[in-house]
């Protein structure tokens, strides 16, 4: 999977067809639009497209007052924000319709005052329409998997796993800002769905501080670790390797095969780990 980043100011083109903003109540016929796309990117996060109908930019390209395309644009940060989402019905010129809807979202986000746009271009369709709008690739993400194993893992030198719970929240988010670069931390947002929809979710702590977490789901392969961080100071000493270790024994004793990851390819520090 490819990274490209772009630029709101480098956006030009024009539109064919009327572009509006989506609201609640095309909520049926973008669910429609999107279970049937010809052309379909979603973001690979915790959300359902749906529920960004009511975060803007989220925009309709429509023919007759029919949408036969959108383009989810929604800020997860002040100055940054990712292609959430592009759809287009079949029958219609791709290009064109990526231009129309590309157009007004360029000019809705600069409006907000964003300086950056990202996207994770999970088919090879994209990265053509990405950077002929100007963006330019900004690394990849790499998909890696295990059997789950208790053995696997080593123990940390001090700290203690246990149950991630709500009162942990401030904590994990603050961590989670500190942990990744801008374009990678997560929102309140994002991070409350992702936990919403863990299957374990744990944290490490030690003397009452909290200095890492993880997050887990479950997958078509098994148990996804879909989050992990610890506290930058106290990286490389066992921390991180504690908590993948536990989610390993943990799949393992709840009967799951193997354990997937996704992480970014010039990440040497969390490759390392994860290998």
């Amino acid at each position: 999977m490819n990274v490209l980043l772009g630029r709101p100011a480098s956006w030009k083109g024009s539109s064919p067809w009327e572009i509006r903003s989506a609201g609640a109540a095309d909520r049926a016929r973008v669910g429609r639009l999107v279970d049937t796309a010809r052309w379909r990117h979603q973001h690979l996060d915790w959300s359902d497209s749906l529920s960004l109908l009511d975060r803007a930019p989220f925009l309709l390209a429509c023919e007759r007052g029919h949408p036969v395309a959108c383009l989810a644009l929604p800020p997860d940060r002040p100055d940054l924000a990712w292609l959430r989402l592009f759809a287009l019905a079949g029958g219609r010129d791709l290009n064109e319709a990526w231009s129309s809807l590309w157009t007004e979202g360029a000019a809705a986000v600069e409006r907000l005052g964003i300086v950056q746009v990202w996207a994770l271009a999970t088919y090879a369709w994209l990265p053509r329409l990405l950077e002929g709008s100007g963006f330019r690739p900004a690394g990849g993400v790499v998909f890696l998997e295990a059997e789950a194993s208790p053995s696997k893992g080593a123990r940390p030198a001090a700290g203690r796993i246990r149950a991630m719970t709500t009162e942990d929240w401030e904590a994990v988010l603050a961590l989670d800002q500190r942990a990744f670069e801008p374009a990678w931390a997560l929102s309140p947002e994002s991070l409350q769905a992702a936990a919403s929809q863990a299957s374990v979710a744990t944290v490490i702590e030690a003397d009452g501080r909290l200095l890492g977490y993880q997050i887990s789901s479950s997958s078509a392969y098994g148990l996804h670790l879909a989050r992990l961080a610890v506290e930058p100071e106290v990286q490389a000493r066992g921390l991180g390797a504690a908590l993948v270790g536990d989610v390993l024994a943990q799949a393992e004793r709840m009967g799951v095969l193997r354990v997937s990851v996704n992480t970014q390819t010039d990440n040497n520090v969390s490759r390392h780990l994860y290998t």
